[in-house]
């Protein structure tokens, strides 16, 4: 029997653990696992100290120590950077540092899509957390506003006027100090990097874009681009809070492949020539115009499940492979693909929610087999957190898939029945029109 190659996961999230834990990537690889949890107390504590130049030489004296082939993190916040800076010390495959950080820092992402795809990327301008005056504001209202770093859409608005920026970013010494530490590694990082020019401690102003927000999921190997498909990104209703991602999209197929063209330009351009890749971008029907709305460095593991539930492509080899300098398996789809989605679970009154006993857990997995549930359960001091930050509390994802979009619905309802989550929220979701498959 031939040795199984090894490969270190840093920062693994929920999704990693579970997908790597599955009996045929068990034994096709060993897994190791490094990290600590950012958002769960008291692993964040480590926060407070944490120097990212050393965690990089303690990650690469592991990787000699144990004989690691392959470093992989599709953690957005640190792991993904970590990740890219240990391969490359070590001569392993990977996106590469630079790549990393210009996507991850979003004011250099945009300047650098700018030149390359001037006609996919909105208006954009910086502006400081302490902004007080509003004629310093730099695009005009109403605008979306994000942080210049984040992740999970922190301290994310559409803005109706600068009361809403002043709001928003009316922060106590308590958040600054985590906002801070949380940027603190890119801050450091940053300076390998000539093109990023300022710290990731500000905001962005930027115009904002009507139509179909899409998930686009891709990969590069060894410089060349693929897309691995296209999911529907749907909000709960007068929010900007997802609701659920839906795979196949609604968007025309035409549109699709244009949507994809675009993608592969975008990574290109940031230099990703290597390992997997996730976009968001938006498509507006009435002016057949393509966006840009954000640039992800590393697989968006939520994804994953929805193209194995509706085509049979399972993701996770690939990214194994890859990052082991090896030609990915590549699936052929099911003749007859179906539909999956990702729900998530959301208050927006600030309450605390029950988590499911063991036994709604089974009757769950019995009525949907397939089903794949994440819970954030928070304590209370979580959940003022991220209501503060975010305007909901994300409690729960569930995926799965079903043979048409009706039968998505119909268990969608199901599972929140059992899981005791079928509230007015749970209920808003506003099913799209039946759509066929593109794939």
């Amino acid at each position: 029997m031939s040795k199984r190659p090894r490969i270190l996961v840093l920062f693994p999230k929920d999704w990693d653990r579970y997908h790597y834990a599955r009996p045929e990537m068990a034994n096709a690889y060993d897994v190791r696992f490094l990290g600590f949890d950012l958002f769960s107390f008291p692993e964040n504590v480590r926060l407070l100290y944490f120097d990212v130049e050393r965690y990089i030489d303690k990650c690469v004296a592991y990787c000699r120590r144990h004989g690691i082939n392959a470093v992989i993190s599709n953690h957005e916040p640190i792991g993904a950077a970590v990740a890219a800076a240990v391969a490359e010390q070590l001569g392993l495959p990977t996106p590469g540092l630079r790549a990393v950080m210009l996507s991850q820092h979003k004011l250099a992402s945009r300047q650098v899509l700018k030149r390359a795809l001037p006609d996919n990327v909105p208006d954009f301008a910086p502006f400081p957390y302490d902004i007080r005056d509003a004629a310093a504001f730099p695009l005009p209202f109403p605008c979306f506003i994000k942080p210049v770093k984040a992740t999970f859409s922190v301290l994310a608005l559409r803005a109706r006027g600068f009361d809403d920026v002043r709001n928003l970013l009316s922060l106590g010494l308590g958040e600054r100090f985590v906002l801070n530490r949380l940027n603190h590694p890119h801050n450091i990082l940053r300076h390998r990097i000539p093109e990023i020019t300022v710290d990731a401690d500000g905001m962005m102003a930027e115009s904002l874009l009507d139509g179909q927000h899409v998930n686009v999921d891709g990969f590069a190997e060894n410089g060349t681009p693929h897309i691995l498909g296209i999911c529907d990104e749907h909000m709960y209703p007068h929010t900007d809070a997802f609701s659920h991602f839906e795979y196949p999209s609604s968007v025309p197929a035409a549109a699709q492949q244009r949507i994809a063209e675009v993608a592969k330009q975008a990574a290109m351009a940031l230099g990703f020539h290597h390992g997997f890749f996730n976009m968001e971008m938006s498509y507006d029907r009435r002016r057949d115009a393509i966006s840009i709305i954000e640039v992800n460095p590393r697989m968006a593991s939520q994804m994953m499940s929805l193209y194995a539930d509706a085509l049979g492509v399972d993701a996770y080899p690939m990214e194994a492979e890859l990052a082991l300098g090896r030609t990915p398996p590549r699936a052929e789809p099911r003749p007859h693909p179906g539909v999956a989605a990702s729900f998530a679970f959301r208050r927006f009154d600030g309450r605390q929610v029950t988590r499911p006993s063991r036994e709604q857990i089974d009757r769950m997995v019995a009525a949907v087999p397939d089903a794949k549930l994440m819970l954030y359960i928070k304590p209370m001091s979580g959940v003022r957190r991220e209501m503060r930050w975010m305007g909901s509390y994300r409690y729960a994802l569930v995926n799965f898939g079903a043979p048409d979009q009706a039968e998505l619905y119909r268990r969608f309802g199901m599972v929140a029945r059992i899981l005791g989550y079928d509230d007015v929220e749970a209920r808003s979701f506003v099913p799209a029109t039946p759509v066929a498959s593109t794939a």
